[in-house]
């Protein structure tokens, strides 16, 4: 009989190991792979992405730099997950353009962790992605 463990645990516990540097990457497996990323994001550091296909493997490593990816089990079949994951840790991070962007998430991460109004930095607005005005 197979025991049952909660993924959320185990997704933390990979994501510790990856903003601590013990590892490079990290890589969970669920049943979704939603679940596992959501938690896994929870941590400082980490840019988790539940990916089910190639491009978002790609996409993923290439635009947004994740460091921790996850797979859902129940929507994947083994020879894609597979595929998934050889794509994800071949494709190098394209710093350019996606460098601001990824400055700017980690902006909103340091923010986050600091709580409301506690910005180090004067410069630095509390919410480093102004909000749009709402189209009328």
């Amino acid at each position: 009989m197979l025991a049952r463990i909660h993924s959320a645990a185990i997704s933390r516990r990979d994501a510790r190991l990856v903003a601590d540097g013990t590892c490079a990457w990290g890589i969970v497996v669920d049943g979704a792979g939603i679940g596992s990323a959501m938690v896994a994001n929870k941590v400082p550091g980490i840019r988790a992405a539940c990916c089910h296909d190639l491009s978002s493997a790609r996409n993923s490593r290439e635009h947004n730099h994740a460091n921790v990816l996850t797979l859902g089990a129940r929507l994947i079949g083994d020879g894609l997950a597979l595929d998934i994951v050889d794509a994800w840790l071949a494709t190098p991070w394209a710093p350019g353009r996606q460098g601001a962007r990824g400055d700017k998430g980690a902006a909103v991460e340091r923010a986050a962790v600091r709580g409301p109004g506690k910005s180090s930095d004067p410069r630095e607005s509390p919410e480093p992605w102004e909000p749009r005005e709402p189209r009328a």
